[in-house]
């Protein structure tokens, strides 16, 4: 069953009855939900099933407890599954209740077998929104999730349970009390010799490759005792009346299935140091972690992002903190009432398995940042603004007038008339923004940042329009743009331009410094 809001009464209602007690009789139901005007403050919502309306509703909106005034269901369609739809429907608009309010009690216990609190005839039911948490995997990139955590948590998002993997088992341990001082510290200190002994994994892509295969081969595996030694104190301290209720995801080595670990008041300091490093025992860099029998690996060969996990414990608002992890994300399906909410970057949070202080504190300033666009606190296409820039001049439509307006810039006029260069500056605009961009939405927004983006301008700040520009006045030096644009010595070429349409960005920074 689906349900709707309509704003058109039903005419033919000689198959219906009342839902629930209402009225005294289901003639005098009929009679009221024709005469009911229907408005901003009184809602219609139907139930359809197999192109079928089967039942419908009228809904009093101007109370924060929504109050059902009328119900009527088509003869022969099951009420349990009506009151299912709706509940479900409700919730997806994040009501904080509703409420009944009937003339008899004769149909009142398809209320009471779903927990609505009777007082008289007048029977209500608050509804509940479970916060979880789901911090995944992604190795180095891990201090994103405690910025991001950080901005949530003073905006009054705070989690009922928390699920982490991999290095957000990290970070979801050291947040059991709601409070990030420890993962600050850490982070301000944490380096690849204290993870795994040794002063580098793979630092770029080609490294990690090959640091993948030699593991593999030679089986060289990297201590976790220096991981199990870190994580023991925090394990301690956050055991003790910990706020928030905590999981995390291992993989068995042997089946490569998870296994989902609930801490509970049972559970030891050493035994929990135990279950993260085995959720964060990135195989092959660190041998598998035994644990009462059975062997363990990195949590993200299972399950990277266990949504399904949160779904199942009844989580209504998921927050899933991704941080460009490896790993295997399992399918789910979304109930209508569930609702997910990403918070991640576009950025490059740098090496998986490096750990560098200074790069994790431009990640877990990133994480904050994002977090903040996410709540609408901030703006931008990548960067972050405090209120939106106003670049609206460089729209691509009006690029033509603008670059008209000096000698050098009339020189890029006919590449904006080459559909080709237009076509494949776009290509790279969409690979920037992370999201296509059609043609005739090239807007200035995009065509500044992604200037910004090539002069190597950092995104670890807040920026106003007047400091953005500024920015880009301090990179914008000749030596700059011939490096960063990579142009030739001599003439360009076709060829030159089909392969670098950005170079159309250096009128926009002409123009702009």
């Amino acid at each position: 069953m689906k349900v709707f809001q309509s704003n058109q009464n039903i005419t033919q209602l000689t198959d219906f009855t009342q839902l629930l007690a209402f009225n005294l009789d289901n003639e005098v139901a009929r009679f009221k939900y024709i005469q009911q005007p229907l408005g901003d403050q009184i809602k219609q919502y139907i139930v359809v099933e197999q192109q079928k309306i089967v039942a419908v509703v009228i809904v009093d909106i101007t109370t924060n407890i929504r109050v059902v005034k009328h119900g009527l269901i088509r003869k022969g369609v099951s009420k349990p599954n009506v009151f299912d739809a709706l509940s479900t429907y409700f919730q997806s608009l994040r009501w904080s209740g509703v409420q009944y309010q009937l003339v008899s009690n004769w149909d009142e216990h398809y209320l009471l077998q779903r927990d609505f609190e009777a007082n008289g005839l007048i029977f209500t039911k608050k509804y509940d929104y479970p916060i979880y948490f789901i911090f995944g995997g992604g190795g180095a990139h891990g201090a994103f999730q405690t910025g991001a955590f950080d901005v949530l948590k003073a905006a009054g998002i705070i989690p009922e349970a928390i699920i982490g993997v991999s290095v957000g088992a990290i970070t979801g341990m050291s947040l059991m009390h709601l409070d990030s001082a420890t993962a600050h510290e850490v982070w301000q200190f944490l380096t690849t010799k204290h993870v795994y002994g040794v002063p580098e994994i793979g630092p770029t892509r080609e490294k990690f490759t090959r640091a993948m295969i030699n593991q593999i081969i030679s089986r060289d595996f990297k201590s976790k005792r220096s991981l199990y030694n870190l994580f023991l104190p925090v394990a301690t301290k956050e055991l003790q009346n910990p706020q928030v209720k905590f999981m995390l995801i291992t993989t068995n080595a042997k089946a490569l299935t998870q296994k989902l670990i609930t801490v509970n008041k049972d559970m030891t300091p050493q035994k929990l140091a135990q279950w993260v490093v085995a959720s964060s025992a990135f195989y092959p860099v660190v041998s598998p972690m035994e644990i009462d029998g059975d062997r363990y690996i990195d949590g993200g060969y299972s399950n990277d992002v266990p949504i399904n996990e949160a779904i199942k414990q009844g989580a209504k608002d998921i927050y899933i903190f991704d941080i460009q992890g490896m790993g295997r994300s399992r399918r789910y399906q979304i109930p209508r009432d569930v609702k997910l909410h990403w918070i991640k970057t576009k950025w490059d949070l740098g090496p998986m398995l490096d750990f560098n202080p200074v790069k994790s504190q431009d990640n877990l300033k990133l994480g904050e940042l994002e977090a903040q666009k996410f709540l609408g606190q901030l703006v931008g296409a990548r960067y972050f603004f405090s209120e939106r820039p106003k670049f609206n001049t460089f729209d691509w439509e009006n690029l033509i007038e603008q670059f008209a307006s000096t000698d050098f810039t009339t020189k890029f006029i006919p590449l904006l008339n080459n559909p080709v260069l237009e076509h494949l500056l776009r290509l790279k605009l969409s690979k920037f923004l992370g999201n296509k961009i059609k043609p005739n939405q090239i807007s200035g927004q995009m065509l500044v940042e992604f200037s910004a983006y090539i002069l190597g301008i950092k995104p670890t700040e807040t920026y106003t329009h007047q400091t953005f520009v500024t920015a880009i006045k301090q990179h914008a030096n000749q030596a700059n743009i011939i490096t960063k644009f990579n142009l030739p010595a001599d003439e360009w070429s076709l060829a030159y331009l089909y392969q670098h349409p950005e170079v159309i960005l250096i009128a926009v920074i002409y123009l702009l410094v």
